[in-house]
């Protein structure tokens, strides 16, 4: 494929996308692990872009920048634990690959290692916000449950929950690095098959929701959870339940209210800086209306082709040839 900047400015475009505005599209579709598919299209960006970049090796920051930028602009209330991956898939990018070379080996690497810090953030995530003595109460239910089957246990049901989780993520990462050296050609191939996509900018407004309402459910979720794990085990003390509440209450409040905003003012600082030397920012904002249009018909036409586990390659290469297609016209 002829290395241009229309190849790169449809990387932006795609890692842009898939950072602001793709889960709507993937959620209307009901597809699976929505999380892994969105992670999995950053990193193809990214390592295509060093791919494509050559000797550039800059260009992985550059993309990383109007990214960013286009995320704030876009998704302002995103928060402030996606910036952080975005930031460490895009600087290790730009520390790992050297142009082509080793590109195969290192684009695996490079899928593990993202995969991995996707999972391992959730996971500390889910420790700091809930603490050990939650993890303990799930424990002790889990192994209430099972003793009621008359099935014996050793262990702990929740390590081996998040090992599971773990690996998953690990096993994705292989599979996605594997796969990404024969991208390229595959996109090639993949824009002789997809049909034209009637194209209309309907600039779709963006409804922005209320930031509370999803932590005031959250919070009713995990007191009915507190209470169901009463019920499933008895013995806990009702006082380490309360105090498990009050806990994950002032955590996430401090997470929301002070660490979320000093981040997030660290990064919009960061940015500002080099928004100026960002060439593709405002041409990928105008472009995002255009594109969701797109690759919404795009992704009815690859359902409609069939489902199963191994089309989710196939909504990565139509990411890919809608936007090679937008950036030649």
């Amino acid at each position: 494929m002829e290395v241009s900047q229309s190849n790169l400015r449809a990387l932006i475009l795609v890692w842009a996308f898939a950072e602001s505005g793709i889960g709507g599209i993937l959620h209307a579709l009901k597809l699976p692990l929505t999380g892994l598919l969105v992670g999995g299209i950053a990193i193809v960006c990214i390592a295509l872009t060093a791919y494509w970049s050559g000797d550039r090796r800059n260009s992985v920051l550059e993309a990383l920048l109007t990214v960013i930028l286009v995320k704030l602009a876009v998704s302002p209330h995103s928060p402030w634990q996606a910036y952080i991956a975005v930031f460490f898939q895009g600087y290790l990018g730009y520390l790992l690959f050297r142009g082509r070379k080793q590109f195969a080996f290192r684009s695996l690497i490079f899928a593990i290692l993202c995969m991995a810090e996707s999972a391992l953030q959730k996971l500390l995530m889910t420790w700091l916000i809930y603490g050990t003595d939650f993890l303990q109460a799930l424990d002790q239910a889990a192994f209430s449950v099972i003793k009621s089957f008359g099935w014996a246990v050793s262990g702990s049901v929740v390590i081996w929950a998040f090992g599971l989780y773990f690996l998953t993520y690990l096993l994705a990462g292989a599979i996605l690095g594997k796969w990404i050296p024969s991208v390229p050609l595959q996109v090639e191939a993949f824009h002789q098959i997809l049909p034209p996509m009637t194209v209309v900018n309907d600039n779709p407004s963006v409804k922005l929701r209320n930031r509370h309402k999803p932590v005031i459910l959250g919070f009713l979720l995990f007191a009915c959870l507190l209470v169901l794990l009463k019920l499933l085990a008895p013995q806990l003390p009702a006082t380490d339940l309360i105090f498990i509440f009050c806990r994950s209450v002032a955590i996430s409040m401090l997470l929301i209210f002070l660490a979320g905003p000093f981040i997030m003012f660290l990064i919009r600082k960061w940015a500002g800086h080099r928004k100026e030397s960002s060439a593709f920012f405002t041409d990928t904002i105008e472009m995002i209306p255009v594109f969701t249009s797109s690759v919404s018909k795009a992704f009815q036409w690859v359902y409609a082709q069939g489902k199963g586990f191994g089309q989710w390659k196939t909504y990565i290469l139509a990411l890919l040839v809608v936007s090679l297609r937008l950036q030649k016209k």
